[in-house]
């Protein structure tokens, strides 16, 4: 019989996996408190979540959800990096602390909407550059085909602009001679 508590835990789960862009799994084992804290103020300052989970209540979640995929990657301890905004962060979040952990952390793999992803998958979304800078670059690779249209396009106009005036300056020099 589900106690009241663990009805509240699979909720909150609920709640925050069906609103979370990507939850990376990672196993905690051989990890001592000390640097425990360590991550979790990586985690907190990358403004990533960071809780353990218990499988079985994530299991229930999964299923609650309808992201049956989510159990491939809950095995034995684990420890979820939820983050609901950019996904890259979180990627690059967690990579930062299984390399602070000195490989102690390791990654059992992430739910990004429906799709797993595993450790090699996680590694290279972490190594992209953030979702706003990725914005800008589109925008800028948008952006230069229009600017060299315009420069173009103004070519003529400028090259016409220039000749009036060196013509005006002659015409001006010529009259303050006579």
């Amino acid at each position: 019989m589900p106690t009241e508590r663990k009805i509240k835990q699979v909720q909150e789960l609920n709640d925050k996996l069906s609103n979370c862009s990507i939850a990376i799994a990672t196993d905690p084992t051989g990890i001592d408190g000390t640097t425990m804290t360590q991550l979790r103020s990586i985690m907190d300052k990358h403004q990533v979540e960071y809780r353990m989970v218990k499988n079985t209540l994530a299991y229930i979640s999964s299923d609650a959800i309808e992201k049956p995929r989510l159990r491939d990657i809950i095995q034995g301890p684990t420890i979820l990096a939820i983050g609901y905004d950019d996904p890259v962060i979180v990627a690059k979040a967690v990579t930062e602390c299984v390399k602070s952990s000195q490989d102690v952390l390791t990654i059992k793999g992430a739910l990004m909407g429906q799709d797993i992803l595993d450790i090699a998958q996680i590694k290279i979304l972490a190594n992209l550059p953030p979702k706003d800078q990725l914005i800008a670059m589109l925008l800028r690779q948008l952006q230069s085909p229009i600017t060299q249209l315009v420069t173009v396009l103004n070519g003529p106009i400028n090259g016409l602009a220039n000749v009036l005036t060196q013509r005006l300056n002659q015409l001006d020099s010529q009259l303050t001679k006579s």
